[in-house]
């Protein structure tokens, strides 16, 4: 199987589901369209204050296994600026 690319934005309430084990699977559109899921721990590394923000690669290996997830860039999010930091755009 391929890598699949796929972008996720999942707010800090509905990521400690997964964290927390209450949620066993993740459910994703790759962006060529495909629809794959995976086991949720694989995201605990990337869990964050604000949740989990980003563009990611699934990679299998020759068996159609899932080897690894990668974060392949952070997106921006909207949420409150660091103390004496003004967002661009912003007042």
């Amino acid at each position: 199987m391929p890598d699949l690319v796929f972008r996720l934005a999942i707010p800090r309430e509905e990521v400690m589901r997964y964290y927390e084990g209450r949620a066993q699977t993740v459910f994703v559109q790759a962006l060529d369209g495909r629809t794959v899921s995976f086991p949720a721990v694989a995201l605990r590394e990337f869990v964050n204050h604000a949740g989990v923000h980003g563009v990611f690669r699934l990679c299998y290996d020759a068996q159609g296994r899932l080897e690894r997830l990668e974060r392949l860039e952070r997106l921006l999010f909207p949420g409150p600026a660091a103390p004496g930091k003004r967002r661009r755009g912003t007042g």
